[in-house]
């Protein structure tokens, strides 16, 4: 990401911030100290959740790269590697305790509800668990199928040349180098495996799901929360082919979870879709 592009970002974070608060502000004196934002489930709630998430692994990028420089320099002066890629991988676990943690703050702290209100639960049914692992195989061809549709469309009206720029691209601002990197090693291939498949699919579904869905269905209705949720599911992951490729699975993610009920439902879908992608790549990588 470019310095011009992360400035624009932060000055339109600042701007939106400046602009909720005057509006709740001017709201507050017009109508006798009553806020514009409601009490519980509010998107603005959603909106500054997202930002501690945000500082959190700001500070975390902060720490872990000092530590690494550190070690680099003190300890393994011989060895000249590039740590990133390692620091990234390490940042998917306070990343997701953080998407875990922050919404049940929320819910229980502020909003004064159990965990049960987002479909949450300790244990899943055996009969439960396998059928959303078989939704989970289904999304997965889904996936793939509407992921080679939108690379062949591109290609053929992009020409080859812009097509393999905007690849690049979508791998310097997705996953994409840093999965070709990790699988090279058995190690972090594993860890990969792990936080892709396990990890991440309980933060996520517990942020976009949980959270921000039940938030903009209480706000505007099912499909609203459902088309809401799934494009911010899309945009932060940041490439521009993930973008419009993991947009159409988070739709069926949240329309699963809906009709489920049970968080536990995405979560396992999410996790086979995660899983199954990147046990495929370490064994073409390996063979």
């Amino acid at each position: 990401m470019s310095r011009n592009l992360f400035n624009l970002i932060i000055l339109g974070v600042i701007l939106i911030n400046l602009t909720l608060m005057l509006l709740d502000k001017l709201h507050r004196i017009k109508h006798s100290g009553k806020s514009l934002f409601a009490d519980k489930w509010s998107l603005v709630h959603v909106w500054i959740a997202g930002q501690v998430i945000i500082a959190g692994m700001f500070v975390f990028f902060i720490c872990s790269g000092l530590a690494f420089g550190i070690l680099s320099s003190w300890i393994f002066k011989s060895l000249h590697q590039d740590f990133f890629n390692d620091i990234v991988l390490l940042s998917l676990l306070p990343q997701n305790i953080l998407l875990v943690f922050v919404p049940v703050f929320y819910i229980i702290a502020v909003y004064g509800e159990p965990l049960s209100a987002i479909g949450f639960r300790l244990s899943i049914k055996s009969r439960d668990a396998i059928k959303a692992f078989s939704f989970g195989l289904v999304l997965l061809g889904f996936g793939w199928s509407f992921n080679l549709l939108l690379n062949m469309t591109l290609r053929h009206f992009l020409g080859f040349r812009t097509y393999t720029h905007l690849v690049h691209l979508n791998n310097q601002l997705g996953n994409g180098n840093l999965v070709k990197n990790d699988i090279a090693s058995p190690l972090l291939g594993v860890i990969l495996l792990v936080m892709g498949a396990v990890v991440a699919p309980i933060g996520e579904e517990f942020f976009f799901r949980g959270f921000l869905y039940n938030a903009a269905k209480k706000r505007y209705g099912v499909i609203a929360g459902i088309i809401l949720s799934s494009a911010v599911f899309a945009l932060v992951h940041g490439g521009p082919l993930l973008i419009p490729s993991v947009f159409p699975v988070g739709l069926v993610l949240a329309y699963a979870y809906e009709k489920s009920g049970n968080l536990w439902t995405s979560v396992i879908m999410h996790g086979t879709f995660n899983g199954l992608q990147l046990l495929l790549a370490i064994l073409w990588k390996i063979t």
